[in-house]
Formats: C-alpha cells, sequence, structure tokens
C-alpha cells in the first residue's frame, strides 16, 4: 500500500493508474484484526477496535488502497 500522489492542482490521485475517484473502506486485514479480537476477547473490545481501524482510499478504477498521509 502506496501514499496517494498529489498532482499540480492539489488533487489526490492514486498511486498505480492516476485516478482521482476513491472510495473509504478498511482493508481485509483490519476487518480481520478486529474478528479477532472480537472472538479473543469475548466482545469486551469488539466497538472501540472498530473504530480504531482506519478507512483507506480504495481507488474506483485499478482497485488498489491508498494510503492517506
Amino acid at each position: 500500500m502506496k501514499n496517494v500522489v498529489m498532482d499540480e492542482d492539489g488533487e489526490a490521485r492514486c498511486w498505480k493508474c492516476g485516478s482521482k475517484s476513491f472510495r473509504q473502506k478498511r482493508t481485509f486485514r483490519s476487518k480481520l484484526i478486529v474478528v479477532v479480537l472480537a472472538v479473543t476477547l469475548i466482545g469486551l473490545i469488539f466497538l472501540p477496535a472498530v473504530l480504531a481501524t482506519k478507512k483507506k482510499l480504495q481507488c474506483n478504477h485499478c482497485g488498489k488502497y491508498n494510503d492517506v498521509g
């Protein structure tokens, strides 16, 4: 996962294809971590763990995840 690229106009673009259209999603890995924590701790930390995982920007064109930062 790589950071988004900023163009000359200050708009975020995908690191792979250069598209400007994104959607916010949580990655499969972050969802898996939440499920493992929920099962391990019997749901005591489920809600805070969901809120603690950051959403990434997924490119609508190529489907690659872009880290924001």
